[in-house]
């Protein structure tokens, strides 16, 4: 049967049938999302928070990965109040609201709600380059701080590559989504028909930073696993170290996500049937997702020195820091027993600990700084003066003992 001629079946005094409203997926619904939005916005918060907290706590001098973090969240809080907004404006998570008698073209609709969702995926745009960019420098310079390496070696080298692809990263999407219309950026407010017209090229702009940002995030967190499985742990404090590193997975999933509904959108072509709010929904929460849980990973690492009376991380965080070739002290016999069982030699002596620790797989460019593993500096006191006091012992009893002698 013809398409085109299925009207003609119909009796003349049935009316034809409405049109069927577009379904909307869990992540479309304004309550779902207006919910989602708000906690991210009280864990991110609370995060950021809590990582100053702790900096303060140790008296520990802010650094640059905790400034770029603070800039991360601030545009992330940028996009969690304008989808907010959007929302309460049914600019976001509603279907098009047509005038009564609207027989037109959907893309030169012009209505407060077209206008307030072109405003909110106009802030979007802007802000996601630079929530995101920000979260991935504060990362990387965080891996500079925990991972000492020597100037010259692979490990640095590669960190000083993708920390300058992320700053230039940023640059470039923000400076591309913002002249994505060449120097007519009003159009971006306008209608969807003066963007259809003015901005070319908006859809290859948004896959190549879904694509980017994909594959940077994946590389990003999973740099600093192999480099823990090679130092001298034990297989529950490796799973332990690597999982909090790990937080970031759920940004890689929000990040592929929204890779796969763009790829689904390009694929499928311009639709008219489609609701344009609806996959404007789409495409802002998945971002929202993946700017929020980034904030939560990136700083997780650092505040939980806060939660330790809670969680093992002193023994974590301790094995370590003996196991990198770093520590060149040697273990005490008796002080120590207790904290043998963080260690990951049981009984070697302290010389034949470094002489093994230094030959780990070329880890002899890795250091690990007691600031940077946020061990308190009364420990680390107590440890010195107990060597001094072991030093000064074992010269008094060779000196006893060359008297004796003569």
């Amino acid at each position: 049967m013809d398409s085109n001629n299925t009207m003609g079946d119909l009796p003349q005094d049935v009316p034809p049938p409405a049109p069927m409203a577009p379904s909307q997926a869990y992540y479309q619904m304004p309550g779902h999302f207006v919910a989602a939005a708000v906690t991210f916005l009280i864990l991110d918060l609370s995060a950021i928070t809590l990582r100053f907290v702790a900096r303060r706590r140790l008296k520990q001098a802010l650094r640059a990965d905790d400034w770029f973090m603070l800039l991360g969240m601030v545009f992330t809080l940028a996009i969690l109040l304008d989808v907010i907004w959007g929302v309460s404006q049914r600019a976001l998570a509603y279907t098009m609201e047509f005038p009564e008698g609207f027989d037109g073209n959907p893309l030169m609709l012009v209505t407060d709600q077209m206008s307030a969702m072109l405003k909110t995926q106009f802030i979007f745009v802007l802000t996601l380059p630079l929530a995101l960019g920000f979260i991935k420098l504060s990362i990387l310079i965080f891996y500079f701080r925990i991972f000492a390496v020597c100037r010259g070696s692979a490990t640095y080298t590669l960190l000083a590559a993708f920390t300058a692809l992320a700053g230039t990263w940023t640059a470039a999407f923000f400076f591309a989504e913002l002249f994505q219309c060449g120097t007519n950026i009003w159009a971006l407010t306008s209608s969807s028909w003066d963007t259809m017209n003015y901005c070319h090229g908006t859809s290859n702009i948004d896959f190549s930073l879904a694509l980017t940002d994909f594959i940077t995030d994946v590389v990003i967190f999973l740099v600093p696993i192999p480099l823990i499985w090679r130092i001298n742990l034990s297989i529950g404090n490796k799973l332990a170290v690597s999982g909090v590193f790990l937080l970031g997975s759920v940004t890689i999933i929000a990040s592929s996500i929204r890779l796969a509904s763009i790829v689904r959108l390009l694929k499928q072509g311009f639709d008219p049937s489609m609701d344009g709010i609806l996959v404007i929904t789409e495409f802002i929460y998945w971002g929202m997702i993946e700017a929020g849980t980034g904030v939560l990973a990136g700083c997780t690492p650092t505040f939980q020195v806060l939660f330790r009376k809670a969680l093992p991380w002193d023994s974590v965080l301790l094995s370590i820091k003996n196991a990198l070739p770093s520590v060149l002290s040697k273990k005490s016999s008796s002080s120590d027993a207790d904290s043998d069982s963080f260690h990951s030699g049981s009984g070697r002596s302290g010389r034949s600990m470094k002489y093994e620790n230094m030959k780990l797989g070329g880890l002899h460019h890795l250091k690990m700084t007691e600031d940077d593993l946020n061990l308190s500096n009364g420990n680390a006191s107590a440890e010195k003066e107990k060597e001094k006091e072991g030093s000064l012992t074992l010269a008094t009893s060779k000196s006893q003992g060359s008297q004796s002698a003569v």
